[in-house]
């Protein structure tokens, strides 16, 4: 984790040298975005919020809570019921990286699952995540090499 941190903050501020950049086209960030809402919700209040958003913020809130309690009043149909998570997440996350973040899964698991059922079963997380890393860091090194022009 140490090196992880060596690594990350120096690569950062070569990347983002100033943060109003975050949010902007070239720079979405939307995770970074909804984590700045938290910050800004947490030191300034609900009451700084928008109205719309106090009701998105009490709307999650009750769904975030009732998904779960649903799950467990009703095991039996748990496959139908939504999962909090998989909500959460889906508002943090662009629409195109979660099916970037889909395809990738299931694209590899599918030819896998045909010919290896278990190995398949065993390796999914594993090899997507491994995918999915990989291409972050392809999208950094990238970045790195256009702020160094040697891409343009």
């Amino acid at each position: 984790m140490l090196a992880g941190g060596l690594i990350v903050v120096p690569v950062y501020f070569i990347l983002i040298p100033d943060v109003s950049v975050l949010g902007t086209e070239k720079w979405p960030a939307p995770a970074a975005l909804v984590w700045r809402g938290v910050a800004e919700l947490l030191s300034k209040g609900v009451g700084s919020l928008h109205p719309t958003a106090r009701i998105g913020l009490v709307t999650g809130a009750v769904l975030g809570i009732l998904l779960p309690v649903l799950e467990m009043v009703f095991p039996k149909q748990k496959k139908f019921i939504p999962s909090a998570t998989g909500l959460g997440l889906a508002f943090t996350f662009n629409g195109f990286n979660s099916v970037v973040v889909l395809h990738r899964r299931r694209s590899w698991r599918c030819a896998l699952k045909k010919a290896k059922p278990k190995l398949a079963e065993q390796y999914t997380v594993p090899v997507s995540s491994g995918i999915i890393a990989g291409e972050s860091l392809m999208g950094v090194a990238i970045a790195m090499l256009t702020i160094a022009h040697i891409l343009e």
